[in-house]
């Protein structure tokens, strides 16, 4: 049975319809053949190797559709120019290819086209083996399955500064309850949302209130908030979002840090580096995600960021944790900044990213740690008269 990524309203008596996109550009990514040539140890984890595949191409075209199918997976561009529904493929093909045989280790002979445009009969073939969960189904009946902005709620992860040992940062974490289950994430909630600029400013809002509690409390923690690289690129949405900065008090701005998402992939460290410097007179504290090995670190210039963000992947090998963790922080200290190690997932990865030197750290965001502010503020009172 095929999985659909960000398809919600293509169904058909409970089916994906595959062939409701034979007007749109849909490519065929044949994953087995690549793997095969990379000896890769996916091919015997396909639970994983899936998991992998919609982190990187919801990196690269969050609005774009996945669909497994045997042997690889479908990729939909339902809008846009066919010109750029390619170039996107593209940069999903060699984020893929810097994956399975490493970013910095891959060579001219690797560097293989994965893709190919579909057919109308391939997609009319695969469309009737694409059946979702009944429950989700049914749940998209209902209320049409398309999220709209105001289905996202907010509530707030911690991160611990490693150095004490006490929580550092609250930050905002979207949500939407789904016939899926809770979904949380930037990315994850993005990749179907149109209006991300309204939904950056919403998470902001929430955030101001939170230092202001904060101050109010006599408690002290950065205080996180998302924005998308895309409402910082276009000169409407960031002056929009400059201006709700401008606005918080002087007491409240150094609390706020603001954390920049959704790069894309194969953007110039020049072009990083503007997005940071366009925040640098609104906000003291600037990080920056980045992208799921996408980025050459060690050939990015300076980009005046005070921290990086790297988010684990699920169920990363412990070795891996080691050797990603690492990477960031040598990384981090060519940048003059601080390192930050997100997503994890059980106690040993808390332990290899606290020992290989990582300065903050948060677990993956989950029903019982993604809290309310007051449940996070009762917390920290609670640490500090444990410390005191």
């Amino acid at each position: 049975m095929g999985s659909v990524a960000g398809a919600s309203h293509h169904r058909v008596d409970g089916l994906f319809d595959l062939s409701r996109f034979e007007g749109d550009c849909v490519f065929f990514f044949d994953l087995d053949a690549v793997l095969q040539r990379a000896k890769s140890r996916w091919l015997n984890d396909r639970d994983r190797l899936k998991t992998i595949c919609e982190r990187q191409v919801r990196n690269v075209a969050p609005h774009d559709l996945l669909v497994f199918s045997s042997g690889g997976f479908f990729l939909i561009a339902p809008s846009g120019a066919e010109a750029d529904a390619h170039i996107r493929a593209g940069q999903v093909n060699l984020a893929l290819l810097q994956l399975f045989f490493g970013a910095e280790s891959l060579s001219a002979d690797q560097m293989v086209t994965m893709f190919r445009t579909a057919t109308q009969e391939e997609v009319r073939q695969a469309s009737p083996h694409f059946k979702l969960p009944e429950r989700a189904t049914q749940k998209a009946e209902q209320d049409n399955t398309t999220p709209r902005a105001e289905s996202i709620q907010f509530a707030f992860t911690s991160a611990e500064d490693f150095r004490t040992g006490r929580t550092s940062t609250l930050f905002c974490t979207p949500f939407r309850k789904s016939a899926f289950g809770t979904l949380y994430g930037y990315r994850a909630l993005l990749e179907s949302m149109k209006e991300s600029p309204a939904f950056d400013l919403a998470a902001l809002d929430h955030a101001i209130a939170l230092t202001r509690r904060l101050i109010q409390s006599g408690l002290y923690a950065a205080v996180g908030t998302p924005v998308g690289y895309e409402t910082l690129a276009r000169p409407r949405w960031r002056k929009a979002y400059q201006e709700k900065l401008r606005e918080t008090r002087a007491t409240e701005n150094p609390l706020l840090l603001i954390k920049v998402e959704a790069i894309p992939v194969g953007i110039t460290a020049s072009r990083l580096a503007d997005i940071v410097h366009c925040l640098k007179p609104f906000a003291k504290r600037i990080f920056v995600h980045l992208p799921e090995r996408t980025m050459p670190l060690s050939q990015t210039g300076l980009l005046g960021a005070a921290g990086f963000v790297f988010s684990l992947n699920r169920g990363l090998p412990d070795d891996q944790v080691t050797e990603e963790t690492s990477r960031l922080i040598r990384f981090c200290m060519g940048q003059g900044a601080v390192s930050s190690i997100d997503n994890i997932e059980t106690q040993t990865q808390w332990d290899l990213v606290r020992g290989a030197g990582a300065r903050f750290g948060a677990w993956a965001p989950t029903d019982s740690n993604a809290l309310n502010a007051e449940d996070h503020l009762a917390a920290m009172a609670g640490e500090t008269v444990a410390v005191s």
